[in-house]
């Protein structure tokens, strides 16, 4: 077997709660029981093909590659842990070295071995379709079909994937799109919480991440929380990957309360204070499916 158990699946035990908890069917009682839980565990080239099969890029394509590596590399070093283990091509392998991800974390992406752990792989077309036309079982094939996008970069001929690999049980549940638009309702009608316009409709839709609206339900359970934003990088929305970033206003003492009381897979990746006094919170990439209700 290739070791292949993805971020996700390094927290098994964490997603067994989440189904406990959405069986409850109500996020306030959700957030009710991570905050009692945390308490006890205090985080696809655009080149044209010659006859021969070999590939011709013009100059202004090999620029709007580098122009991609490089937006590739630096959303990789902003979202992803140090200690992420990563398959990539050697130019992209390259540019995530020079952007300053650690060298021993990137592996080649056609030097992967059976049974090692990785959690992301970081694909440029030829990677994707190498992986597509080769033996099912390598490596590179399991990668790809054991994996969904969470970020994606460049223009359709000259296009990058960033793909979260997910444990085999992940990989073939469909994401419940309807599960996180069932939180989102749940939080446009508590009277303790006042959304923006805008993040209203991203609640409305279901794209706002499960982590996130378990963090506000746990607030408006004591205290008024005003959602201010629910911003989203473009290589997260050409992924159609949930939102796991949002602004919003609240007692200090609250929030820090609820942060450290929430249970490691519900933590935020970084939280950072505004000059207005609102408050930044963004969650890690995560694209494991919701399990479902019941």
């Amino acid at each position: 077997m290739v070791g292949l158990a993805g971020y996700a699946s390094t927290h098994r035990s964490s997603q067994a709660l989440i189904r406990l908890l959405l069986s409850i069917g109500i996020l306030g009682s959700v957030a009710a029981v991570v905050l009692v839980a945390g308490q006890r565990a205090r985080g696809e080239d655009g080149s044209a093909a010659r006859p021969d099969g070999s590939n011709v890029r013009t100059a202004a394509e090999v620029a709007v590659s580098a122009a991609t590596q490089s937006q590739t590399a630096g959303w990789v070093v902003a979202n992803l842990p140090r200690t992420s283990r990563l398959l990539a091509d050697v130019q992209l392998r390259d540019a995530l070295v020079k952007q300053g991800f650690p060298a021993n974390q990137v592996i080649d992406f056609n030097a992967g071995r059976a049974n090692e752990h990785y959690d992301y792989v970081v694909a440029g077309p030829a990677d994707r379709a190498r992986a597509s036309t080769g033996t099912a079982g390598t490596v590179q094939a399991q990668a790809m079909s054991r994996s969904r996008s969470v970020a994606v970069f460049g223009s359709a001929s000259d296009q990058v994937q960033i793909r979260q690999i997910l444990s085999p049980a992940d990989a073939a549940n469909p994401v419940d799109v309807s599960t996180r638009a069932e939180a989102g309702r749940q939080l446009l009608t508590n009277p303790n919480v006042e959304t923006a316009p805008d993040v209203r409709t991203v609640l409305d839709a279901g794209d706002l991440d499960l982590r996130p609206a378990t963090m506000v339900a746990a607030l408006a359970a004591s205290t008024p929380v005003r959602l201010l934003e629910a911003p989203q990088n473009a290589a997260e929305q050409r992924a159609n990957a949930p939102v796991r970033t949002l602004r919003l206003a609240v007692d200090r003492s609250a929030l820090t309360g609820v942060l450290a009381s929430l249970s490691a897979r519900y933590r935020p990746l970084s939280s950072h204070a505004a000059a207005d006094g609102s408050e930044l919170i963004t969650w890690l990439p995560d694209v494991a499916p919701e399990p479902p209700v019941g």
